[in-house]
């Protein structure tokens, strides 16, 4: 019996291997390149040590591929033996290293993020004491012209607090020291359901769908004077609930007593909407992921088991027990892989079709 030739699958390696090695070489030149080109950029920095650890990953994987086939081919499988237990140990220290790159980048970024906050917090700063001494000066040059431009500037300040109030697209209210509603936008009005008219008789219990977040609300200005990002859930007028996220600051007289709250809350339900959807989108996506490795797996046993069943079925008649239960493992075992094909199929979501064909019977052992 003559068996398929194994001298394309040894080139196609060959070749492979060396092509992996010129492609890793050239993308860390290329990546060394963008890392000297903006050396303060964190993104490039990264690729470069990215691209440093996959490349020698590769490179690793691809000498040992060459070492293997030129081993083979001058007939010194003893030596292959020996050596190989220490290439894939240099496989697996180099996947881990492209693992510990990877880690390090989530923790680099954390870092720079926290950085760039801090000096921007530092540049604000800066800049309200520049403008703080420049004001200092200019009213020490001249105090009555000074009042007279503040007065002006908080006219203005008035005029554009009341157009953010009217025109802002968010719940903006006022409330009292006892949480009755004393002002709301009109965007506020809308997103409740509610008329203007019917503004004046609202209070918080008939706000918040959970009455204990109320003694919630309170709670926290009493004690933080302010609220930052308070998920809660509204009541509209026709007794539907929407997902708001509230910010509050406390508002106190002259003497620090209590006078109420000024609020904005904004409207989340159609971004937990998408949420939702997002991680229904991402179960499914892990689903598909654990099919193809399910897949993977079993295929491998498959092909051994339908290889070995059509061998020994050249060693029996046609029509002898032997011969039929080795036809049912052979049938069995197609039915097995097409499975396996379908999850395969479903894991990968593709356009591309997948048609059966008949397995090689004979099989040249090396």
């Amino acid at each position: 019996m003559e068996g398929l030739s194994l001298l394309p699958a040894i080139l196609l390696d060959i070749i492979g291997s060396a092509a992996n090695i010129v492609f890793s070489f050239l993308a860390l030149r290329y990546a060394k390149l963008l890392s000297r080109k903006n050396p303060d950029n964190f993104v490039w920095g990264y690729l470069f040590y990215v691209t440093f650890a996959i490349a020698a990953f590769t490179i690793s994987r691809a000498v040992g591929h060459l070492v293997k086939q030129f081993l083979l081919i001058g007939g010194q499988t003893d030596i292959w033996q020996a050596i190989s237990p220490y290439s894939g140990a240099f496989n697996t220290l180099f996947m881990i290293s492209v693992a510990a790159v990877m880690i390090f980048y989530h923790k680099g970024v954390q870092a720079y993020e926290a950085l760039e906050q801090e000096a921007g917090k530092l540049k604000d700063v800066n800049s309200d004491l520049a403008a703080a001494a420049s004001q200092l000066r200019d009213l020490n040059q001249n105090l009555e012209e000074k009042v007279e431009e503040r007065t002006e500037e908080l006219s203005r300040s008035e005029r554009k607090f009341r157009h953010l109030f009217s025109a802002s697209k968010d719940m903006v209210f006022f409330c009292d020291a006892d949480g009755h509603l004393v002002d709301m936008n009109d965007s506020g009005f809308e997103m409740l359901g509610y008329e203007r008219a019917d503004g004046v008789h609202l209070h918080l219990t008939g706000l918040f769908a959970d009455a204990g977040m109320v003694t919630t609300y309170n709670d926290l200005l009493q004690r933080d004077g302010y609220i930052k990002d308070l998920d809660v859930e509204m009541v509209r007028q026709d007794g539907s609930v929407i997902s708001v996220l509230l910010s509050a600051t406390v508002l106190v007289g002259e003497n620090g007593e209590l006078q109420g709250s000024e609020a904005i809350a904004k409207d989340l339900t159609k971004v937990k909407i998408m949420l939702e959807q997002l991680a229904s989108s991402e179960k499914m996506a892990s689903v598909g992921q654990m099919a193809a490795g399910v897949a993977h797996e079993i295929n491998t046993p498959l092909g051994i088991i339908l290889g070995y069943a059509q061998l020994l079925m050249d060693d029996f008649e046609e029509g002898s027990e032997q011969y039929e239960s080795l036809q049912t493992i052979e049938r069995q075992t197609k039915a097995s892989r097409k499975i396996v094909a379908d999850l395969l199929k479903f894991s990968r979501q593709s356009g591309s079709t997948r048609d059966e064909i008949e397995a090689p019977r004979h099989f040249v052992w090396i």
